[in-house]
């Protein structure tokens, strides 16, 4: 690991922020991520399941696969199946991130990062696929419009996660 090197001093490999008198507690600032990890796997999943649910109904999977069907773009059956399992997978790390936040453990902080990370990669891995049917854009849809609130908690949420003196002294367990 690039940190655990010889080059880097032991204060480089260190926390930010470190516990010490100060606020603590899930309020102020930390009641944004405790409400992203209340929604977000959520809403990832409820969105799985919507795809699934669209589907499953008679005749769609073969408008949708079948090459012979008005609609039909290669890309499309294998950027659906992307969604299902981005979808799972975003909701299995939401919780994973969301139990060790509100036990307020000491890996919290990393499983949040983490899971604001993956969603933002997974959003961003769908918009550029889905980018390039021509479906996508014609319908009057950006794919890339759900990546700005994701890039956006990111931007200020991660900072927040590594920096703060709440965190520090909130996630100890």
């Amino acid at each position: 690991m690039l940190l655990s090197s010889p080059s880097f001093p032991p204060s480089a490999r260190a926390p930010l922020a470190t516990p010490g008198p100060g606020p603590e507690g899930l309020a102020g600032w930390l009641l944004l991520p405790a409400l992203a990890l209340l929604t977000a796997p959520l809403y990832l999943l409820a969105d799985a399941a919507r795809t699934v649910h669209q589907l499953l109904q008679p005749g769609a999977w073969e408008q949708l696969a079948s090459p012979a069907a008005a609609g039909y773009h290669p890309l499309l059956p294998s950027l659906l199946h992307f969604e299902i399992l981005a979808g799972v997978v975003g909701f299995v790390v939401g919780v994973w991130a969301a139990v060790a936040f509100f036990r307020r453990r000491a890996s919290a902080p990393g499983r949040v990062i983490a899971f604001f990370g993956l969603a933002l990669g997974l959003q961003g891995i769908g918009a550029l696929w889905a980018g390039q049917l021509p479906v996508a854009w014609g319908a009057g849809t950006n794919p890339w419009r759900a990546a700005v609130p994701l890039a956006l908690l990111c931007a200020v949420g991660v900072p927040y996660l590594l920096a703060s003196r709440r965190v520090a002294n909130t996630f100890t367990r």
